[in-house]
């Protein structure tokens, strides 16, 4: 957080307090309109990675629900007694470590000390898991942190040249100010650059070209290594993307570019649809085309509890009506445990 403040806060004095005094040379213009522009180029793009940021240190990942063994159990569903190191679609495995049932893609990790759905990676800089319910975010979160760290470095390198490296051979003519920059604010200003150019713009685009890549294929950072054919690859990069950013782009992309809740997601973090099984085609909660399971565990939370009837017992049916007020099983669970811990 220190670091957004201080590059937020360098750029903005630079470029609205500093211009907003000084005068086109040429025309007689104010310098305020300038500023104001190059302060937005970069101030849109921080607050959304700002935002983003946020959302993935206070969204959960996603935990395995503790009523998946009972469901795996109740259904018969095919268990896995080794870790998982290859797909293993519509399969649920025993972690080695803490010894639960968990379901398809969801992972342990040995830092937050439980398995997450569809767990991606444990992220140093944020201190907390990218998994499930989170990725989008993260994904987001460096797309905006790269597009702020070149935006901040394009606009601000030039003028640091100019105004300090320069200084004592530029009279305030030459250089469009009419004042010399402090020493202080040159010191607080080279900071912020070495900050962007060494840290965050190096971290933002290594991870991003990563995620970009195994977003396109469907795939999360332990899958990408297995060898083995990807069932979940939906066979186009939009398709896949969809599985993460939801299959409802909105206009001009907005529901996939803001940091908002995945619309219409094609999965609840149990079930993943596989293009190979005719029963689970991508497609929406709406049209009652889902995956029967992915159905029973979604439809309470959206209204369509007949669906479920036809499929679970009255004993299963009272478990699933249970989080009716959850998109996910584990929330509610999530929530309580929270509670007892305050």
């Amino acid at each position: 957080m220190a670091a957004f403040a201080l590059t937020f806060l360098a750029y903005n004095a630079y470029f609205i307090m500093d211009h907003g005094r000084t005068e086109d040379t040429a025309t007689g213009a104010s310098g305020h309109w300038r500023g104001w522009t190059l302060a937005l180029a970069f101030d849109v793009p921080w607050l959304l990675c700002l935002l983003c940021y946020l959302r993935v240190l206070m969204i959960k990942p996603g935990k395995v629900p503790r009523r998946w063994t009972e469901y795996v159990t109740k259904n018969a569903i095919r268990v896995s007694v080794t870790e998982q190191s290859t797909f293993q679609p519509r399969t649920s495995s025993i972690c080695g470590a803490c010894m639960r049932h968990r379901p398809e893609r969801a992972h342990h990790c040995s830092i937050c000390g439980e398995c997450v759905l569809r767990h991606d990676r444990h992220d140093w800089l944020i201190g907390t898991c990218v998994g499930f319910r989170n990725h989008k975010f993260y994904i987001l979160f460096l797309f905006y942190g790269a597009v702020a760290s070149t935006m901040f470095l394009v606009f601000m390198v030039p003028h640091f040249v100019v105004r300090v490296l320069t200084a004592a051979s530029l009279t305030p003519e030459s250089s469009g100010a009419s004042h010399p920059l402090p020493p202080a604010a040159a010191r607080v200003l080279e900071a912020s650059i070495l900050l962007v150019a060494f840290l965050a713009l190096p971290y933002f685009y290594y991870h991003l070209s990563i995620q970009g890549a195994q977003l396109c294929r469907n795939v999360t950072t332990h899958e990408a290594e297995y060898v083995a054919t990807n069932p979940y690859d939906l066979g186009t990069r939009i398709g896949n993307a969809a599985a993460v950013f939801g299959t409802d782009l909105g206009p001009l992309f907005l529901y996939w570019l803001l940091p908002v809740d995945p619309c219409r997601p094609e999965s609840d973090g149990l079930f993943y649809p596989i293009p190979s099984s005719p029963k689970s085609t991508p497609c929406s909660i709406e049209d009652g085309s889902y995956d029967e399971s992915i159905q029973a565990l979604l439809g309470a939370s959206f209204g369509n509890t007949k669906r479920i009837d036809r499929i679970f017992d009255s004993d299963m049916k009272h478990l699933i009506l249970k989080g009716r007020k959850s998109c996910h099983l584990g929330e509610e669970e999530e929530k309580m445990d929270e509670t007892r811990r305050l």
